[in-house]
């Protein structure tokens, strides 16, 4: 396909955030037991004394992985296969078991995957996103630390504490009874639960609002997450600290750290200064941030032309950094009688810039504006509109008697208008004479025109439109594409993403 040499995007910010979202593969279809290459049903490669107990009990084989390569291999959805991990750090997405298993490891992560009973025994790091489970059980050994962070789209209605090493266990996510088993050296739980204490003796439990208490034996305590401790580090030193609301937005401080002979650009989530933390990101569990700063002679500064909107001071930022990395209401403008669109390179708003574009020089950015007021055009006579056009629609033909297909093909040309890709067209015999349809842009294993673009089909030497007189030789097609409204975001509101709503309750009026 070719490419456009000029083209019009409308960078759409809610877009951009929406994609950063998580994609399971859990509606892949499960390969064939040939496929599985290395991850077939085999006995298992560890040392027999560190599998974990309930893996001793399972009847049959089992799968086994040992790397990584062999978990991207699975493609399992059948609740009577049980699988163990073998792996040092492993992650699984989109699977289905009946058991799962995991021994020693370093770090395991479950991202859209379903089972009836998970074990991590002795696994340092834990984490779980839209996982289902029956239950879990965590074994610890003495001395050591195990962490289980679980996001808002999980749930386990019962989870077990195992063994006589320390456990922090921290989410939003939906869970319900936690059984202490084990004599724990210590026990921190940052979630909403029921916490009941099993193991024969008492237990020291750190609450989610920071207490400690003593869970004495067969004692059950209700814990309920109220917020989180976001801790702001700037060169060493707290510089503030703020208690946030499970799932709420993560707010920043209102005035930047300053140090001197430096600059400050944004708060990272590690102290290496890998991964800034972006404006949209949300509280699930303690978290420290760290304030970066750059010389001033390393910084980047982007300028932008608001067009006529709302002005924005520039921002300084270390390179590789985004425009995310800032809060909205300084990367966002508008304008009366118009809907912000986005920023752009150029002043002619040809070029987009995405917001999830590292910025790598200083640049100055242009704002894109649609107008809110209804455009009006005249055509002549010749003419016909087909607006909201069926991407996979057709547009059927009359000719005059005897004329070929090569013949209406070389009477039937189209003009470029807006859309990223050159519109193609495919003429083709039907029973009623000949039609076009669009062959350019495929969708699914289905071809078709590309959705939002606008083109022009002009028709001569004996081809008509079929639904219109013989004097119209042009149809102007803009073909259907759903919309994203651009909207402003308020600091009096949070936002949540629909697919990440737990439990939605109506408002109703009391008498």
């Amino acid at each position: 396909m070719k490419r456009k040499r000029r083209q019009r995007w409308i960078a759409i910010l809610m877009a951009v955030v929406m994609l950063s979202g998580t994609i399971g593969s859990a509606g892949l279809a499960q390969a064939p037991e040939t496929e599985r290459g290395t991850v077939q049903e085999k006995e298992s490669q560890l040392d027999p004394s560190l599998l974990p107990e309930r893996v001793k009990t399972w009847a049959g084989e089992y799968e086994t992985v040992t790397t990584q390569e062999e978990a991207d291999a699975l493609r399992t959805q059948d609740e009577s296969k049980n699988l163990l991990i073998a792996a040092k750090e492993c992650t699984l997405s989109g699977l289905s078991y009946g058991e799962i298993a995991a021994a020693a490891a370093d770090k395991l992560e479950l991202s859209d995957v379903k089972a009836k009973v998970l074990t991590a025994d002795q696994v340092s790091e834990l984490r779980l996103s839209g996982t289902e489970l029956e239950q879990l059980y965590v074994q610890t050994a003495k001395g050591q630390s195990v962490a289980l962070h679980i996001d808002a789209r999980t749930k386990i209605p019962e989870i077990f504490l195992e063994g006589e090493g320390s456990v922090l266990l921290e989410g939003n996510g939906a869970l319900g009874m936690v059984r202490v088993t084990g004599a724990l050296e210590a026990a921190t739980v940052r979630a909403t639960c029921s916490v009941k204490n099993e193991s024969g003796q008492a237990v020291v439990l750190e609450t989610p609002d920071g207490n400690q208490m003593t869970l004495a034996d067969s004692q059950q305590e209700e814990l309920v997450l109220s917020s989180y401790q976001v801790t702001f580090l700037a060169d060493g030193q707290v510089y503030d600290s703020k208690l946030v609301k499970p799932g709420e937005t993560i707010p920043f401080p209102e005035q930047n750290p300053e140090k001197d002979g430096f600059i400050f650009t944004s708060w990272y989530l590690d102290e290496a200064f890998t991964e800034s933390c972006s404006q949209f990101a949300v509280a699930e569990g303690a978290t420290t941030l760290y304030a970066r700063f750059v010389d001033a002679s390393e910084a980047i500064e982007v300028t932008f032309d608001v067009m006529g909107g709302r002005e924005l001071q520039p921002q300084l930022f270390a390179k590789g950094e985004t425009l995310l990395s800032r809060p909205i209401n300084e990367i966002y403008t508008e304008k009366d009688g118009y809907t912000f669109g986005g920023w752009c390179t150029d002043p002619e708003c040809t070029t987009a810039f995405s917001y999830t574009e590292p910025l790598e020089a200083s640049v100055t950015l242009y704002a894109f504006f649609v107008s809110e007021e209804a455009q009006e055009t005249e055509k002549d006579g010749t003419s016909a509109d087909l607006a909201d056009f069926d991407w996979q629609g057709t547009i059927p033909l009359r000719t005059e008697p005897e004329m070929t297909l090569d013949e209406v093909k070389k009477n039937v040309r189209v003009e470029t208008g807006s859309g990223s890709l050159d519109p193609e067209l495919d003429i083709t015999e039907t029973e009623d004479g000949f039609a076009v349809s669009g062959s350019y842009y495929e969708k699914d294993g289905e071809r078709g025109f590309e959705p939002g673009a606008t083109f022009s089909i002009i028709v001569s030497g004996g081809v008509h439109f079929a639904d219109y007189p013989d004097d119209t030789d042009t149809a102007i097609v803009s073909v259907y594409k759903e919309q994203v409204e651009v909207v402003g975001f308020s600091d009096d509101m949070t936002y949540v993403l629909w697919n990440e709503v737990m439990e939605y309750q109506p408002v109703v009026s009391v008498e």
